[in-house]
């Protein structure tokens, strides 16, 4: 008889909060805010096969807007004219500015409440619509590879990186802000304008902070 102890143990994420928000509808709405912007990680395990996050340093104005989508979603459904006969219902969760939790929380929303279950939907109430979201692009960037995918129309609300334009790799990713393009001419017309032939540019060490630099 075989034993049913696994002989590998993989290092599980734990979250202490998921800070989950679920509503059902007949159409469901998806959402991944930063609210918190700060992941703390440890372990408390002495093997360290698990490790616990936390999501810390809440800030009012990405608060806002997360309220702003459950505004949006109430006068939605009270407005009949607007879905008639149909009520807009809705699964958010806080990316907390980190690229796992964003790409957890997208897998959350497209199986539904409960367990997480890739290519698979449990939820048994509404179809999920789209995904509103992320704040910054270094969350938006895996949840836009994710749902493209799957072809989930995601509308950002923040994000401003330039290879999100790409419509190749993103079709069916849709921002509400421009891109940093502009940004970036401007910034090259003024050192043009001042002569100035010696720079020092200051990044973040990630991609945005490699596609800043490159395009400068």
């Amino acid at each position: 008889m075989q034993s049913s102890t696994l002989t590998c143990d993989l290092t599980m994420i734990r979250y202490f909060e998921d800070y989950e928000y679920f509503e059902d509808g007949d159409i469901i709405i998806g959402g991944v805010f930063t609210v918190n912007r700060y992941m703390k990680r440890f372990s408390k395990h002495p093997m360290k096969i698990i490790s616990y996050r936390q999501c810390l340093l809440p800030r009012a104005i990405h608060y806002k807007n997360l309220l702003a989508f459950f505004l949006s979603i109430q006068d939605i459904n009270t407005e009949s004219k607007i879905l008639p006969n149909a009520t807009l219902g809705y699964h958010v969760y806080d990316s907390c500015s980190d690229e796992m939790k964003a790409v957890k929380s997208i897998l959350q929303i497209l199986s539904g409440p409960g367990k997480t279950i890739p290519n698979y939907s449990c939820t048994e109430g509404g179809k999920l619509a789209g995904v509103i979201g992320d704040h910054y692009s270094i969350t938006t960037i895996p949840m836009a590879q994710i749902l493209g995918v799957y072809r989930y129309t995601q509308i950002n609300y923040g994000a401003t990186s330039l290879i999100l334009s790409d419509r190749n790799v993103y079709p069916t990713f849709f921002q509400t802000m421009q891109n940093n393009q502009d940004n970036y001419s401007v910034l090259s017309k003024l050192l043009k304008y001042f002569g100035w032939t010696r720079v020092r540019i200051f990044a973040s060490d990630d991609d945005m902070g490699e596609e800043e630099t490159q395009v400068l």
